[in-house]
């Protein structure tokens, strides 16, 4: 997060959303389904359905910040699994 950016509250959605929605559609969904203001000094958290990406939206001075972060599998030596090592 940016220097100085206040955050008061996290708001994690548990149901999977379409992560084909960016920053105007997540700010709905915000607004509209769970009631709460977009632009207030709070996190919102977004999960896809493989529950293996993050998106993450916050009003920071004059805009929109979002973030987006992918989890992949990995063995104890810190390399990536292949699709046949997970089975």
């Amino acid at each position: 997060m940016h220097p100085g950016c206040e955050i008061e509250h996290v708001y994690l959605c548990r149901e999977a959303i379409d992560f084909r929605k960016s920053i105007n559609g997540l700010s709905v969904l915000v607004e509209q389904e769970l009631g709460l203001n977009p632009c207030g000094a709070a996190l919102y958290v977004f999960i896809n359905r493989q529950r293996n990406k993050l998106k993450v939206l916050y009003w920071h001075r004059n805009g929109f910040c979002l973030w987006l972060t992918v989890w992949k599998r990995r063995n104890s030596h810190g390399r990536e699994m292949t699709k046949q090592a997970r089975k």
